[in-house]
């Protein structure tokens, strides 16, 4: 939980934006999306396979851009 408040209070200094109930939200569904698919990558494979944490990154990068534009 406290991965999803530090992201949240940097992303809301970042954008000099209130830290309020939809960015929360946003940041809480983003983090444990991503920390979903980085388990999958990682689970029998000690190293991750590439392509999924790849996919990690874009999955974030796509649902943050919806609050951060």
């Amino acid at each position: 939980m406290w991965i999803r408040a530090r992201v949240a209070a940097l992303l809301a200094d970042h954008l000099d934006r209130p830290l309020e109930g939809r960015l929360r939200r946003t940041v809480a569904v983003g983090v444990e999306a991503v920390d979903a698919v980085l388990q999958l990558a990682f689970r029998g494979r000690p190293g991750g396979d590439p392509h999924l944490v790849e996919e990690a990154r874009t999955l974030l990068h796509a649902y943050f851009a919806r609050t951060l534009d």
